[in-house]
């Protein structure tokens, strides 16, 4: 046989060795992201986020990254961002419901950002600034829309031109008129928020109104009005924990037996996915209240002031960098990382998404789009402090003023 050459031999260890060893990283970089979307693959996002190490990693050698993206570490928690923010091993960027950013940073736990970028929406960048300092790097946006197999309950503009609507389209009483969510601390205190705002305007944004408690009666009478319109056969689940999974109700809506369905954007992934086949779903900023004012929240990326350096910031705004890539938030949003699946319909906040080719003609983004341009931003301050009492009290008002008692405050610390 003839011997290897030196040059052969180089060659042929560069070929058998895994890439990854010939550039090792000097660094790395913990980031958790927001799991509350469409985990597509039913793998608890294995398959997103090792695509999202890998793509990052190949861009940059020199950074280990590490995605977290759990159900389980529940950000909403005030006891879990704690511990998250404050723990030395903790992750170094979290991606958060930007509501919950007040209470981060009153609480000293995140470091200012220096990332700007023209490519984001005003309301998205309204919602990372907290006393005139920008402590987030916007990722994306949502609002609560109303979901129909008929065109004409997307053109309500109130809470009860749509009960009208819905009334005047079955007056038989022959199918249920809504479905949706309603239940939950978060949930019903940004419903009553919602509300609160739609009745008195977008000025009362900036009052201590949409938070303050004891509810105002006016305004859980609006939303009992709306909320009623979930009743069928005599039972109202809407107000109990059987749709606190945001899959359920809009797999429930996609069967064709209900008139309508109020949610987030991605509930249309839900919808599509339990039928594929269905007509064609029009949807339309859900009016909450007595006049159409959307509320926009918003998702960002915080930056851990307990174990991210000079350097750590540095890394994160290239990771940033990647993260609200077009293609990146092109195949996150439209389930690239799962074979022939459904888009999630998560709403990117760059402006610049939108008009990607395969976006532009896509109709149910231009039917997302409005609620998010002419939208303002949930206000934050104070909500972590009042969302508990706000959602008993209103619970307890609902209770009162429903026929049936469908809303149950818990009496075992759960809320």
């Amino acid at each position: 046989m003839k011997r290897l050459t030196a040059a052969c031999l180089l060659v042929l260890l560069f070929v058998l060795v895994p890439a990854g060893l010939h550039a090792q990283a000097t660094r790395s970089l913990s980031v958790m992201l927001y799991p509350y979307i469409p985990d597509v693959n039913n793998d608890g996002f294995a398959a997103l986020t090792q695509r999202l190490e890998e793509e990052f990693e190949a861009l940059n050698p020199e950074i280990d990254l590490t995605v977290i993206m759990d159900v389980k570490n529940n950000t909403y928690s005030t006891t879990n961002l704690q511990n998250y923010f404050t723990d030395p091993n903790g992750p170094q960027v979290i991606e958060l419901d930007l509501m919950m950013l007040d209470y981060v940073v009153s609480n000293g736990w995140a470091a200012p950002v220096s990332y700007y970028s023209d490519d984001v929406f005003p309301v998205a960048m309204d919602a990372s600034i907290d006393d005139g300092v920008l402590w987030a790097i916007p990722t994306r946006v949502c609002s609560l829309f109303v979901f129909s197999f008929n065109q004409e309950v997307a053109t309500a503009t109130t809470s009860y031109e749509l009960v009208d609507i819905l009334n005047n389209l079955d007056p038989s009483g022959q199918y249920q008129n809504l479905i949706g969510g309603f239940y939950g601390t978060n949930t019903l205190s940004i419903y009553y928020s919602d509300f609160y705002i739609g009745d008195k305007g977008p000025d009362s944004i900036y009052g201590p109104g949409p938070f303050y408690y004891p509810p105002d009666p006016a305004v859980v009478y609006d939303m009992s009005v709306l909320f009623e319109e979930c009743t069928f056969n005599g039972e109202n689940l809407c107000l109990t924990e059987m749709y606190e999974d945001e899959s359920v109700a809009p797999a429930k809506f996609a069967a064709g037996d209900i008139l309508s369905y109020i949610g987030f954007s991605e509930g249309l992934y839900y919808v599509l996915n339990s039928n594929p086949i269905s007509t064609e779903t029009y949807i339309a900023p859900a009016p909450l209240g007595r006049s159409l004012v959307p509320m926009v929240y918003s998702d960002g990326l915080l930056i851990n002031k307990q174990n991210c350096d000079a350097q750590c910031q540095q890394d994160t705004y290239a990771f940033a960098n990647y993260y609200l890539s077009s293609n990146t938030q092109y195949w996150i949003t439209m389930s690239g990382d799962a074979p022939n699946a459904v888009p999630r319909y998560v709403l990117p906040a760059q402006p610049s998404f939108y008009q990607l080719p395969n976006i532009a003609v896509n109709p149910y983004f231009d039917e997302f789009l409005p609620a998010i341009v002419n939208g303002y931003a949930f206000p934050t301050k104070g909500f972590t402090e009042s969302r508990d009492p706000l959602f008993k009290s209103v619970c307890q008002y609902l209770d009162y003023m429903m026929p049936g008692n469908p809303c149950t405050v818990p009496t075992d610390g759960k809320s």
